[in-house]
């Protein structure tokens, strides 16, 4: 413990003289297998970022240093979507690799649950479109996040749904990472075995996340990696008890968690008419959430070209997030890893 604490004041210090006299290192907020990541202060407006930063020893594995590299580009590509967090800079000084981010303070999705329990069903439909549309713009930028989890789902102080984390994800067609990985519980079946993957392992991930949010407990679960992946290859697992087996939900987990991706929305633009359907409301409206800015009168998505991103019709305000806590400090999830297939 105490090797691994002079590491990060170590990271610490260098990146300090790296960012130089505009930011305040202030503490590490997670330390992962692959990075540590930082909370930062400007010292002109005292606003926070994070900094994530490759662990040095990594630097010289060429494979980990490409992935870091793709993990900063797809973001860049994301990062004009409301749910999406942007990278304001990608670094490199004297063997440190880093690039930085806005702080979102809040709660993670896996943290919410374990606090507060199931969310209602208002609520899952809102966290569900507001990732739809986010998968929207991803799949136009022909990018798959393959790491979709609660843990890497963060509700802000204004009930907006942020996803995290680009850490594994990559471009649609042949595998442009000497990797892949995910997390077994929230996996494809075709991301569990190596194959290509697009938007529709995303929905899949997505359908066991909502599942999970109306439950509280994760849908596919199992004593060991071997059942879990079983389960997620036959298609085994129970419906929340929320949920009638004629509910349009019902229905919907059934066609997103379909074994063949063939069997699933074909498109995260065919998802958030789904949802529509079911009852969401657009993604950036939110009654009861927003920095006051009145009362604002949601567009029928049907009316329009796709699914929209306009920051004008934000809702009226929530009550500040609660004190950051360990959920903030990201809870590093299991991961697997196999093979990427090899072209031929």
């Amino acid at each position: 413990m105490s090797e691994a604490r002079t590491d990060t004041a170590e990271i610490g210090e260098r990146l300090q003289v790296v960012l130089g006299s505009r930011f305040l290192l202030e503490r590490p907020l997670a330390i992962g297998g692959m990075a540590t990541i930082f909370l930062l202060r400007h010292r002109l407006h005292n606003g926070r970022f994070v900094a994530k930063v490759l662990h040095p020893e990594l630097v010289d594995r060429a494979g980990v240093l490409r992935s870091f590299r793709l993990e900063a580009r797809h973001a860049a590509l994301l990062g004009d979507h409301p749910n999406a967090v942007p990278v304001f800079d990608f670094g490199e000084l004297d063997g440190l690799f880093f690039m930085l981010m806005p702080y979102i303070p809040g709660q993670d999705l896996d943290e919410v649950l374990a606090h507060e329990g199931p969310l209602d069903r208002e609520e899952c439909l809102h966290m569900a479109a507001q990732l739809s549309s986010l998968l929207c713009h991803a799949e136009s930028q022909g990018v798959v996040h393959c790491d979709l989890t609660p843990g890497n789902v963060r509700r802000d102080g204004f009930g907006q749904y942020r996803l995290l984390d680009l850490g594994i994800s990559q471009l649609n067609g042949p595998q442009d990472r000497p990797f892949v990985g995910g997390t077994p519980l929230y996996s494809s079946p075709e991301q569990l075995r190596g194959d290509a993957l697009d938007i529709r392992s995303d929905l899949y991930s997505l359908g066991a996340v909502l599942g999970e949010a109306l439950s509280g407990t994760p849908l596919f679960q199992g004593s060991s990696m071997k059942e879990i992946r079983n389960r997620h290859l036959n298609g085994v697992w129970r419906m929340p008890a929320a949920l009638s087996e004629e509910d349009p939900l019902a229905r919907l987990l059934r066609t997103l968690l379909s074994v063949d991706p063939a069997g699933r929305p074909q498109s995260a633009y065919e998802l958030s008419g789904i949802l529509h359907a079911c009852g969401s409301t657009r993604p950036e409206f939110r009654s009861g959430y927003g920095p006051g800015c009145g009362s604002t009168k949601a567009t029928d998505p049907s009316s329009t070209s796709g699914p929209a991103n306009s920051d004008a019709e934000r809702g009226p305000s929530k009550p500040s997030a609660p004190p950051e806590s360990a959920g903030q400090r990201r809870r590093l999830t299991t991961q697997v890893e196999v093979e990427a297939p090899r072209s031929s």
